[in-house]
């Protein structure tokens, strides 16, 4: 596979991009079935080999996708979805405080600033 090989629905042509893993299928076949004895009876209660496939999804390797995908030079932007923590500030006295007011109006706009 090339770039500008067409797509496989012929509408365009593929580019090649940078990807990451984070899951994968293995077609096992009868190998290890056979050498396991390991069969199932048909409809008909004949025995057959198990056909074998292995399935895999890397939990470290999602992580490593989501930073790639979400960080910046200061750091990992963790998605709401997988974020370690979620920070709510809930001010007291908003209403009837200027200081309040001004001290949770500037956190407010340095935590939106900073992530």
């Amino acid at each position: 596979v090339q770039a500008g090989d067409p797509s496989p629905d012929e509408q365009g042509a593929l580019k090649l991009m940078r990807g990451i893993e984070v899951g994968h299928i293995f077609q096992l076949g009868e190998k290890y079935s056979q050498a396991m004895n390991a069969t199932v009876l048909d409809e008909t209660g004949q025995a057959r080999t198990l056909i074998m496939g292995c399935y895999g999804i890397g939990v470290t390797r999602i992580i490593a996708a989501a930073v790639e995908q979400h960080h910046d030079e200061r750091g990992i932007i963790w998605p709401m979805a997988m974020a370690p923590f979620e920070v709510i500030l809930i001010p007291i006295n908003f209403h009837r405080s200027q200081a309040v007011k001004t001290a949770t109006e500037k956190k407010v706009f340095t935590v939106d600033e900073e992530f």
